[in-house]
């Protein structure tokens, strides 16, 4: 198989019912350590090296709803992960009722290597006449 790269951008949305004095769901300062923690471990990484699960964009969506879950107080909705402008996968709990929704998309996108056949190898497996999805 040949390695070969991805550009990841994360969404976080935020929710709560009412904004705190400053007109904030979250303060932007706070969101850093989120950005700090996907950067140094997946920013130019090989995520198979780095996570015990496949790196899917449903999988990091989830992981990183979990980890936001477990380490901030933040009123947290849901993590999207895009792959590109037109394909996403997010990971949510429901949604919440009269909520102000606050959706950060991080500046840095994410450089990442994953370990998966090429077309070429894709077609070997059914036959030759074999065409890649179109949307």
């Amino acid at each position: 198989m040949r390695l070969h790269g991805h550009g990841y951008v994360v969404e976080v949305s935020l929710a709560a019912e009412e904004t705190n004095e400053y007109g904030f769901v979250v303060d932007y300062n706070e969101l850093k350590v989120f950005d700090e923690y996907v950067q140094s471990r997946c920013d130019h990484r090989h995520l198979n090296d780095v996570f015990t699960f496949q790196p899917t964009a449903e999988n990091l969506a989830r992981h990183f709803y979990e980890w936001i879950s477990g380490t901030q107080s933040w009123p947290l909705l849901a993590v999207r992960v895009s792959e590109t402008g037109k394909t996403w996968a997010e990971y949510r709990l429901p949604e919440k009722v009269k909520a102000v929704n606050l959706h950060v998309q991080l500046e840095t996108e994410i450089q990442v290597g994953c370990s998966q056949p090429t077309f070429d190898e894709i077609r070997k497996l059914f036959r030759d006449d074999c065409q890649p999805f179109r949307y």
